[in-house]
């Protein structure tokens, strides 16, 4: 008798994705100095939003005309559970405004599926994980002011350098490690971005 395969969520591929992810979320909420009982809701909802990158990928590669059987159960389970806590953050804590910014994700995703592997994709892919710092500021604060664009910039700009840096790092070592003027950078922006968050934002 054959074994029946299980049905398992399908998580990122690359681990790395969570972090981009998720590290401009908690940037987000040190920025606004408050924490908020919706960010638990956003960061469920996010956390079940790219629960869902990995199936959409895949139908977007097929040009959504076959459903693979193993994208199933994580589009049912992500999309339920997203949907939920999205009406919470909408319906019980009126933030509006994180329609647009998941419109922007959405179209931003829909830019990166039709790229292949390489820095514009990595880059749109930045683009659209990092959106959770504004969003966290904006649940956190209950306003949504230029601070929070120029966090995603910062946030776009620092894990662009990181991925860049690790890149060329595989791709040619030597180059890497005589590339001082990229760590550098690295370094001053996380500085300032640190400065920022604790001194002019708070402020």
């Amino acid at each position: 008798m054959e074994r029946k395969r299980k049905l398992r969520i399908m998580m990122p591929e690359e681990n790395g994705t969570w972090v981009v992810l998720f590290a401009p979320f908690v940037i987000g909420i040190l920025a606004a100095w408050r924490f908020a009982i919706a960010d638990i809701a956003l960061a469920g909802a996010l956390f079940f939003l790219c629960l869902l990158r990995t199936p959409l990928s895949l139908l977007a590669a097929a040009d959504f005309k076959s459903f693979p059987s193993q994208t199933k159960p994580t589009l049912i389970v992500a999309t339920a559970h997203g949907l939920f806590l999205g009406l919470i953050l909408l319906l019980r804590h009126h933030l509006w405004l994180l329609l647009p910014m998941a419109l922007l994700g959405f179209l931003l995703f829909a830019l990166e599926s039709r790229r292949k592997r390489g820095d514009t994709r990595a880059f749109l892919s930045i683009c659209a994980l990092t959106l959770s710092a504004p969003a966290a500021f904006y649940a956190s604060s209950g306003t949504l002011t230029p601070v929070a664009l120029l966090l995603w910039l910062i946030c776009i700009t620092y894990f662009s350098i990181t991925t860049i840096y690790t890149w060329g790092w595989f791709k040619n070592r030597v180059i890497a490690k005589k590339s001082p003027l990229v760590l550098l950078t690295h370094s001053a922006l996380f500085t300032t971005a640190v400065a920022l968050i604790f001194s002019l934002v708070r402020a």
